[in-house]
């Protein structure tokens, strides 16, 4: 009975033939693409720690060029700061002089006009 129904449908084997073929290539494939996210996860993975590294050192460098920068900065108003009290210093000096010996010479006008001796 079985080789009369299949002599009556010779396509019919090779249909069934070719969905075996079918079914086993798509699992194969559905395996191999598993297998291909799996990959891309890691590299993508790997890309983004790498990404994240190359950041990281980036902001560290950033931030040392950044703080060198102030350093310098905040040395150079510390000089002007300087330079400035320095300045100031010998005004107030100079003016202190100048300002005690006028009151002293209208506290004791006598010690500085000789004329009258």
């Amino acid at each position: 009975m079985t080789t009369r129904g299949v002599q009556k449908m010779p396509g019919a084997i090779n249909a069934i033939r070719d969905l075996e073929r079918t079914l086993s290539d798509t699992v194969k494939h559905r395996a191999f693409a598993a297998e291909s996210r799996q990959d891309a996860r890691r590299e993508a993975d790997r890309l983004i720690a790498e990404a994240q590294d190359r950041g990281s050192r980036a902001a560290e460098r950033a931030r040392e060029e950044v703080s060198s920068a102030s350093e310098l900065e905040t040395g150079s108003i510390r000089a002007e700061a300087d330079a400035e009290i320095a300045a100031l210093h010998l005004w107030l000096t100079t003016e202190r002089a100048a300002l005690l010996a006028e009151m002293r010479a209208v506290a004791a006008p006598e010690t500085f006009d000789r004329s009258d001796a």
